[in-house]
């Protein structure tokens, strides 16, 4: 059931409702005592409720102005479409329902009539109007910005002429109406027409502020005016087609917080903020949601893993495509893991700090406690006690969850002391059943998590610093699907996710996305991201100024032929213009503008890194410090390492505050847990790139040592910041600021990170520990430092043959044999020669070796 209406009766509903609300409105005035009524704070809330009794209004006449379009251009497509016959009297509107459509009707049947309509009918119903030439499509575009007018003003019609001179009118023929006495002679063209330019303005003033009256917001005074005008500003911006306005007016019902509300507030602040919308990448969210879905829905008949690889230049989008993608899918129930490689962290630790940081998140949460209590009862069921301390040595945030099973180690002596032989158990057993048993960790802890209403999103970014132990790890993870392989019963749902730079990877990483392509047990979706379509980037500009794309057009042409649409590019080129004021806030127009000509004398570095250098350069020299520190440490920087920074609480907070006022220029993004980090790579490195190589080194140097001072000696919290302390410290030291004095500290510190990295089987960064603390001993400590300078080189032996470097092995065994002053102290160094050579097949070699050492026989001679 519908029933019809003509759309001025039914634009006569729209206002008694207004009228309605204002007058109940005035009710409540009138019973509030002039005390109150002369009250700043009650005036400014009265003000605000007239403005929303106004937006109101409009919101419900701008959809009726789409239907009114829309009709229009059916019309127009099915018969000729004259100007003449565009009037309020000839639309009439379809309300669904059976509606009563009295004169005076009640307020719940006036709010269904004006919230009903579904359609509006072109009728023709009335004759053309006399006196008017032949219509064009100009003509018809402005009876269109009259209609307009007339349903955002209350049915009220233009009350001035804003359109431009008749073509046949010559400059001085308009302009002869307003010369005024006195004025010169012989007036050039280019006067004539900047004053006539002058005339036109004021119109389009005035009826600016007749729209604004009516409580027309700007984006909608720009339109109308633009309609009557018939032309827009210059022929780009200008309305071509009724089409035109149809897609203006959708833009802004889409998104009425950037277009339908007042911008002021936001433009006066004189920054812009593109905030976390994904623009653009339509076929590219189709095939990375097909893949997801098929792990979310069960549709994994042939148990194929699901990987899904993102690639594209520095800057092209791929974390923000990824996460805007993921997060949105929490909301489903999707739990989600991200491990971010950077060139700083040892990459394994980067995987098992994600982890980490998701149990810590995860655990804060109440509601989550039944999905943990699963998770834990699960692990108890399938993974062995020794297996459960290996796991909370990778992931400490989980001890919390297993304080039976941690109780039984400390009672069980064999339990216990497999921490302190775990090297040696994994030197038995080779590197690569260490890397084995490490999968095998993984896979359970992944089944744990997992589930048909809990899948997984794991997503390893910036895969061109994983090492290849990392990508082992990963391709074994996926090679086979874990769940049928360790368990029938279990039934996993992991989406895998990896982002690399397509420019910056090495032919070790290509070969392994390679052997992913051919497996059969994995099914790779491919995903490259290119610079954004030209449309794409005028929705983002538009949105950012908030202003409809129709006029920023000419801007974005522009700036997507400088940046070639690449989306970092883009934001740090716009950000560069409104630093440089060729982007302007505009308090008398109230929206951004700028000069076209100026913009096209800007250049754009083809790596943006100026730009951002010169953007970090004119920070205050606090906030730029505070940068600094951030860009020499890891990827994020939480309250826990920074209360290890800065004791003072004064000086915490004052760190605190430059971090923040870097969130305003969104240069550092802040998440839940008050974490920071930079919101791109090259942000950065431009911070770390604007210290001197001197600067670089005391700045890793300050930082090892207030976190060695700060964190309590031999306690967890220690253990949690250890690898902080060492790496900055050995950083320090590679630009040359360091202590003589504090050496062999370091070398302890540098042996302790080697053990623990050994006891996670990450011998690659356990070998780049080992190697800095014998750097810092400078040659063997025959004295006090005997026992440091043993298991130093015992254990950069032994990680040496685990990373299959040979000839380091052997340096190190010739100096711990030469050095030794027993043979007990020798058997470990013994230990590994031999098991080299048997890897390598040198049995013969092996055997002499040992039957050398069971005779007594000094081996040293013969390492080699």
């Amino acid at each position: 059931m519908v029933a019809t209406t003509p759309l001025n009766q039914w634009l006569s509903y729209l206002i008694l409702r207004e009228k309605r609300k204002q007058d109940a409105h005035k009710s409540e005035e009138n019973g509030v005592s002039s005390c109150r009524k002369n009250n700043k704070a009650e005036q400014i809330i009265q003000s605000d409720l007239n403005k929303a009794m106004q937006l109101e209004y409009i919101k419900s006449a701008v959809s009726v102005a789409l239907l009114l379009v829309k009709s229009l251009i059916v019309n127009s497509t099915t018969s000729s479409l004259s100007a003449q016959h565009i009037a309020i009297e000839n639309f009439s509107v379809v309300i669904d329902g059976d509606i009563n459509l009295e004169e005076n009707p009640e307020e719940e049947n006036l709010q269904r009539i004006i919230d009903s309509v579904t359609q509006l009918k072109f009728t023709r119903i009335h004759p053309a109007k006399r006196g008017q030439r032949e219509s064009g499509n100009n003509d018809l575009l402005s009876e269109v910005g009259t209609l307009l007018h007339q349903l955002f003003c209350r049915g009220i019609k233009p009350c001035c002429d804003v359109s431009s001179p008749d073509e046949g009118d010559s400059d001085e023929d308009n302009l002869s109406d307003c010369e005024q006495p006195g004025a010169e002679k012989g007036r050039t063209k280019h006067s004539v027409r900047v004053a006539q330019k002058m005339l036109r303005r004021m119109n389009m003033s005035n009826q600016d502020e007749h729209l604004l009256s009516f409580g027309v917001p700007r984006n909608l005074c720009r339109m109308v005016i633009d309609l009557l005008r018939c032309e827009g500003r210059n022929e780009e911006t200008e309305f071509h087609s009724i089409e035109g306005v149809a897609e203006e007016l959708m833009q802004i019902i889409a998104k009425p917080d950037l277009f339908l509300y007042d911008s002021g507030a936001a433009g006066r602040t004189g920054q812009i903020s593109f905030g976390s919308t994904l623009y653009g990448r339509r076929n590219e969210t189709e095939s990375f949601l097909r893949a997801a879905n098929i792990v979310s829905l069960d549709m994994m008949e042939t148990y194929a893993t699901q990987l899904i690889l993102v690639d594209g230049l520095s800057g092209a989008g791929k974390t923000h495509f990824v996460e805007s993608l993921l997060q949105s899918s929490s909301e489903f129930g999707w739990i989600y893991i991200q491990a971010k490689f950077d060139l700083q962290s040892p990459p394994l630790s980067v995987v098992t700090s994600a982890f980490d940081r998701f149990f810590m998140q995860i655990l804060a949460n109440r509601i989550e406690q039944e999905y943990v209590a699963m998770v834990v009862s699960y692990m108890e069921t399938n993974l062995s006690s020794s297996a459960i301390v290996s796991l909370c040595d990778l992931i400490p945030s989980i001890r919390i969850l297993f304080p039976s099973v941690l109780r039984r180690v400390v009672s069980d002596g064999d339990l216990s002391a497999q921490s302190e032989v775990v090297a040696d158990d994994e030197f038995a057993s080779s590197s690569q059943m260490s890397q084995i048993r490490l999968q095998i960790l993984f896979r359970k802890l992944i089944s744990a998590l997992s589930s048909g209403e809990r899948p997984v999103a794991l997503f390893f970014d910036d895969l061109q610093w994983a090492d290849n132990r990392c990508m082992e790890l990963l391709t074994e993870l996926m090679e086979w699907d874990h769940l049928q392989e360790l368990d029938d019963d279990d039934d996993t749902h992991c989406l895998f996710v990896g982002s690399f730079r397509s420019n910056e990877a090495d032919d070790v990483l290509l070969s392994h996305f390679d052997n992913f392509e051919r497996s059969a047990s994995v099914n790779v979706t491919k995903i490259h991201l290119g610079g954004l379509e030209k449309v794409d980037s005028n929705i983002m500009i538009s949105e950012v100024l908030r202003l409809p794309a129709r006029l920023t057009i000419p801007l974005n042409d522009l700036v997507h032929r400088k940046t070639t649409g690449n989306p970092f590019h883009i934001i740090t080129f716009m950000e560069s213009l409104v630093t440089d004021s060729i982007l302007n806030y505009s308090l008398s127009d109230h929206r951004w503008v700028w000069d076209i000509e100026d913009v096209k004398s800007v250049s754009i570095d083809k790596s943006v890194l100026k730009l951002l250098a010169r953007k970090l350069s004119q920070l205050p020299d606090d906030i730029l410090n505070a940068l600094k520190v951030l860009s020499c440490l890891g990827p994020k920087v939480d309250d826990a390492l920074m209360k290890y920074l800065y004791t003072c609480p004064e000086s915490r907070q004052e760190f605190i505050a430059c971090l923040d006022s870097a969130v305003e220029e969104n240069i550092l993004g802040k998440n839940e847990d008050d974490a920071y980090n930079f919101v791109h790579d090259m942000l950065k490195q431009s911070a770390y790139a604007a210290m001197s190589e001197e600067e670089k080194g005391e700045k890793h140097f300050w930082i090892g040592m207030q976190l060695l001072g700060n964190a309590p000696a031999d306690t967890d919290e220690f253990n949690s910041v250890i690898f902080s302390i060492v790496d900055q410290v050995n950083s320090a030291n590679t630009y040359g600021v360091t202590e003589e004095a504090l050496h062999i500290k370091f070398a302890e510190l540098n042996l302790k990170a080697g053990k623990i990295s050994i006891d996670v089987s990450d011998f690659q960064s356990a070998l780049t520990y080992l190697k800095a603390g014998v750097s810092f001993l400078h040659e063997w400590q025959d004295e006090q430092h005997y026992d440091l300078s043993l298991q130093l080189y015992e254990s950069a032996a032994l990680v040496s043959y685990l990373n299959t470097d040979i000839g380091l092995m052997q340096k190190c065994l010739k100096i711990l044999f030469e050095n030794v002053k027993c043979l007990e102290d020798r058997l470990h160094g013994y230990l590994v020669m031999i098991q080299s050579l048997l890897s390598n097949s040198k049995y013969r070699d092996a055997m002499e070796k040992i039957l050398f050492i069971l005779e007594g026989e000094d081996l040293l001679g013969i390492v080699h």
